[in-house]
């Protein structure tokens, strides 16, 4: 899951590189809290807004790559509020997309990549282990009697028949 997530934002990133911008007008700023159970929680922005590139009307709703959202609240309800165009970073190729802040953060990929490199690692493992056990290992029975161990208390062996 962190990987996909990584991806898109990584992928998100590239597709916005030649800084290509538009003008947007925002149609709305909503912040939503997150509780996470333990009497903490987190906030999020979700915004929506239209924007024009070549003649064509299109609606977006991204707010930051990288980052967390929570902090774009304040700024971009006031800029809703006063009816100021904010500027978006959009991709030339398909202008469908388009993000508010582009702004690269090695936070999530420092955190994120070394788990996720954790975690394929040891499900190579344990699929290596298994595989070493399901490969028809098993231990030969030994039919004659001068190899079994003694089953008497006194450690008598009984004669053959």
């Amino acid at each position: 899951m962190l990987i996909s997530a990584l991806k898109n934002n990584v992928y998100g990133y590239w597709r916005t590189r030649t800084g290509v911008t538009a003008e947007a007008q925002l149609k709305s700023v909503e912040s939503r809290y997150h509780s996470s159970g333990r009497g903490g929680g987190s906030s999020s922005t979700e915004v929506s807004y239209d924007y024009e590139v070549g003649g064509q009307r299109f609606t977006g709703s991204h707010v930051t790559l990288f980052k967390t959202t929570g902090r774009y609240y304040s700024p971009l309800k006031r800029a809703m509020d006063t009816h100021q165009p904010v500027r978006i970073f959009i991709d030339p190729n398909d202008p469908r997309f388009a993000v508010i802040d582009r702004e690269f953060a090695w936070f999530p990929l420092v955190i994120a990549l070394p788990f996720s490199l954790a975690w394929i690692a040891a499900g190579l493992f344990l699929g290596w282990c298994l595989l070493l056990n399901f490969q028809g290992k098993t231990t030969p029975v030994q039919n004659d009697r001068t190899s079994r161990a003694p089953t008497s208390p006194l450690n008598i062996i009984p004669p053959a028949c």
